[in-house]
Formats: C-alpha cells, structure tokens, sequence
C-alpha cells in the first residue's frame, strides 16, 4: 500500500499540472468565444 501511495504522490502532481492547464484553455476558450 505504501508503494502506491507514494506513486501517487509522484504522479498526482503532474495531473494536477495538466488539469489546471486544461482548466485555463477552458476558461480562455470562453472568454474568447464571449469577445
């Protein structure tokens, strides 16, 4: 269990990343689209 907790500790920080990028394409997108 400790093996897995701590790869995802690893590999959580990198998700994290893209999932704030694709959060802010999402919200340049809008306002893009509201312009």
């Amino acid at each position: 269990v400790a093996v897995t907790v701590a790869a995802a500790r690893q590999i959580r920080p990198t998700l994290t990343i893209a999932d704030k990028r694709r959060a802010d394409d999402k919200l340049l997108g809008r306002l893009r689209r509201e312009r």
